[in-house]
């Protein structure tokens, strides 16, 4: 039923000493590892002995070995009771062996705590608060793994479990987590960020099955399309869900465009307004830092979202919190015994847990037993030191010395086509294809070699069953390896050449274009749009190539054409800046593609937000004094719909304050029979409605002012405002929001408040 795998050795012993108290209702002590002369855990007074084996890598042969060395100290100590705890299943028989081994001291079968009773008893209600104590145990419990793995609770969900399974082991409960946690829990919203490798990522995934085991469903996609996570979110008020936007702004920023940024706000604005709702997004505080200066109204955005951010900066982490990580690191990566002793021995492990550079990324490389085949034991601190001093030498030595020529092609290909995860038919086709045009050997499967060499070292796989048909995704095994990447791919022109020149899809094209701006005509060619896109964008980059390059060519106005008439017929809010571009500079001028735009006028701009809309009506009209009956008619029912949205997207960011306001003022009688929640639902709501439905007519008649087409004010549709707009939900949530606000969350690590800390970390590296 619980996973005692994701314990480690120090962990298990934490554990039995705190299941063996509450059974035995007497004081414990632990002793050090190595010394203990046969005791692990004891009373006062030495008459009770319990023996701890924490045996779930071993067999119970092994165990019974290890049982019948200890009967010769149990025959020193001379204990009243002697009892085993263990973490694997026992049979009958096998207790019925230990009894024969120390029949003074084992009284009965009762004292052999094997896993199966262990489960018995923290399943146990009353024994919550142990498991509490221990969350890793409820992390990976039965009920929980049973929550994940509904259909319903993910939208995108294999990528995402992948990482969870493989980050619980190695997980430490640190007092940022905690800190997160409070916040996540008074606010709804959490933007967490942070510098490369200090756990954004895992902190996040980790709060994700905290709320997974309070019944919440996960919304969550890799790609982190936010228009796929509004439309998975239920319109059931009640439905408790909470949404994950890992690197909501990318590993590499990119100029965030208003439609994003708008989306994005929308998003957090509706879960904000919603006492079932949570959010969390992550980002590097460096990327989120670029956007803030690129973008004047999500700068404001995130100002007003300061009290629901939280910076993890690893300065401020504890020598006690980074000596759990790395020695979580070393147990559960399988370190060979020797390096293990070593990091113990003349306590090495203090100048890797002190140093200036310390990263749980590094740590993370230096534990992974396929970059340790080439390291002795004796070598290994040196070889961990020299990682701490250089960092970018994490991925350098794997790339100039272990990786052949085929390999690297390989990962340059799979950097050009994401910076995230990428289909594995879409790379395989990409590669292929590089490797064919470069003349290398292809009468055997290369990639198919390729992804098996790299495979755990470099790249991993998941499994995507968003669609009908599943398929794999392939990625690269953590962030730093696409900044390393990054680096090697801008210092290598000829790289970037060779990448354009066999690219198989634009969207390679607009990598390399992105990382070497400076050069980024030298990449540019009409034959672009022969490329395939496997986000069926050929047309979309075609033309922004063609206006950050001012390519104005009289010979291509054929191909122009037709890739602006494919925008405009496929309407995507991702046009919105290419077409004002377009429009403002010339383009659609030079290349004579007004009529095209007017043509297809609904379909081009039906998802743009009000604003763009004005601009472009404003830019037409300059250029054609009169418009048609159909044009004016066409412009009129984009702005009542843009308008309609625009109102409600204002309303959803104001109501926090308007509610906030009117449950100032008074304070009703609460009946204690009855829900409290649903009896300030009924004493506030009539009065909030009110000032709701004035402030959307307010807002309603000063954008029917400021647009440039007449329209009726009775073509506003206010009930399908109204209606989109969380009231109950939104007094739900400031409820919940000021009893968050009083409740202790500062509970971090209690069972070694009376230890020095260091004193804590001896005592884990301990022989």
């Amino acid at each position: 039923m619980y996973n005692l795998e994701n314990l480690n050795d120090y962990e298990f012993e934490q554990l039995a000493k705190d299941i063996m108290q509450k059974k035995l209702n007497i004081k414990l002590h632990r002793f050090k590892k190595g010394q203990d002369g046969g005791i692990d855990i004891c009373d006062n007074d030495f008459k009770i002995i319990i023996q701890v084996k924490h045996y779930f890598k071993s067999s119970w042969s092994n165990l019974k070995a290890a049982l019948k060395l200890e009967i010769p100290k149990v025959e020193d100590l001379d204990p009243q009771d002697y009892y085993i705890f263990t973490s694997i299943s026992l049979n009958p028989q096998n207790k019925k062996e230990i009894l024969n081994l120390f029949p003074k001291y084992i009284k009965n079968i009762s004292h052999i705590i094997d896993k199966i009773e262990i489960d018995d008893f923290l399943a146990n209600s009353e024994n919550e608060d142990i498991l509490n104590k221990h969350f890793k145990l409820w992390f990976y419990s039965a009920d929980l793994l049973n929550k994940m793995y509904q259909r319903h609770v993910f939208l995108d969900c294999e990528e995402l479990l992948f990482d969870i399974n493989k980050s619980v082991q190695r997980f430490v409960k640190t007092s940022s987590y905690n800190e997160c946690l409070k916040k996540m829990s008074e606010n709804n919203v959490l933007i967490i960020t942070g510098s490369p490798g200090v756990g954004k990522s895992t902190i996040s995934k980790m709060i994700v099955l905290n709320y997974i085991k309070k019944d919440y469903s996960v919304r969550y996609v890799s790609n982190n399309n936010v228009s796929d996570l509004k439309n998975s979110l239920s319109n059931n008020p009640e439905k408790r869900e909470i949404i994950l936007l890992d690197d909501f702004l990318g590993q590499h920023y990119l100029k965030i465009k208003e439609s994003t940024s708008n989306e994005i706000k929308t998003l957090i604005s509706y879960v904000e307004n919603s006492s079932s709702k949570k959010i969390i997004l992550n980002s590097r505080i460096t990327i989120l830092n670029e956007a803030k200066q690129s973008n004047i109204d999500f700068e404001k955005f995130i100002q007003e979202q300061k009290n629901n951010n939280y910076v993890i900066d690893l300065d401020k982490m504890s020598h006690l919190e980074k000596a759990k990580i790395f020695y979580n690191h070393l147990f559960f990566s399988n370190v060979p015994e020797n390096h293990f002793k070593i990091i113990k021995k003349s306590s090495a492990y203090e100048n890797i847990i002190k140093h200036k550079n310390y990263n749980p990324r590094i740590i993370e490389y230096v534990t992974n037993t396929y970059n340790l085949e080439n390291i002795d034991a004796d070598a290994y601190r040196p070889f961990i030191i020299d990682n701490l001093n250089n960092p970018d030498k994490v991925w350098d030595d794997e790339f100039r010395n272990r990786l052949t020529d085929e390999d690297r092609i390989f990962m340059h290909t799979l950097y050009s086509l994401t910076d995230s995860s990428i289909e594995e038919v879409i790379l395989r086709k990409a590669f292929d294809k590089r490797i064919f045009k470069e003349g290398i050997v292809t009468n055997q499967n290369v990639f198919d070699d390729v992804y098996k060499r790299l495979g755990e070292a470099l790249i991993k796989t998941t499994i995507n069953n968003s669609k009908k048909t599943p398929y794999l995704e392939i990625s690269v095994i953590n962030p730093s390896v696409n900044d390393y990447l990054k680096k090697r791919i801008y210092s290598n022109l000829n790289e970037q050449k060779s990448i354009v020149k066999y690219a198989n899809y634009i969207e390679q094209v607009n990598k390399i274009m992105t990382i070497n701006d400076k050069e980024r005509k030298m990449f540019f060619n009409h034959n672009e749009l022969l490329l395939e896109s496997f986000s069926n964008q050929t047309s979309y980059f075609y033309l922004k190539h063609l206006i950050s390059l001012s390519v104005l060519d009289k010979n291509q106005e054929k191909n122009v054409q037709e890739a602006f008439e494919k925008i405009c017929v496929k309407s995507s809010w991702l046009y919105e800046d290419l077409m004002v571009e377009l429009l403002e500079k010339g383009y659609c001028d030079f290349y004579n593609l007004i009529n095209l735009l007017l043509n297809n006028l609904e379909s081009a701009l039906r998802l743009f937000p009000l604003d763009s809309i004005k601009i472009i009506y404003k830019l037409l009209k300059q250029k054609q004094k009169d418009f048609s009956k159909d044009i004016e008619d066409t412009f009129a029912t984009l702005f009542i719909e843009s308008i309609q949205d625009y109102v409600l997207d204002e309303m959803n960011n104001e109501l926090p304050i308007i509610v906030a306001n009117c449950m100032l003022e008074s304070n009703p009688t609460i009946n204690p029979e009855y829900d409290y929640e649903e009896q300030y639902v009924e004493y506030f709501s009539s009065k909030i409605e009110d000032l709701i439905n004035e402030e959307i007519e307010q807002k309603i008649i000063s954008q029917i002012k400021e647009i440039p087409v007449y329209i009726e004010n009775t073509s506003i549709d206010r009930g399908y405002i109204f209606y989109n707009i969380d009231i109950d939900g939104a007094i739900k949530a400031y409820i919940k929001e000021r009893e968050e606000e009083n409740r202790d969350y500062d509970n971090y690590d209690q069972q070694y408040a009376e230890k020095e800390e260091w004193d804590i970390i001896h005592e884990l590296f301990s022989e």
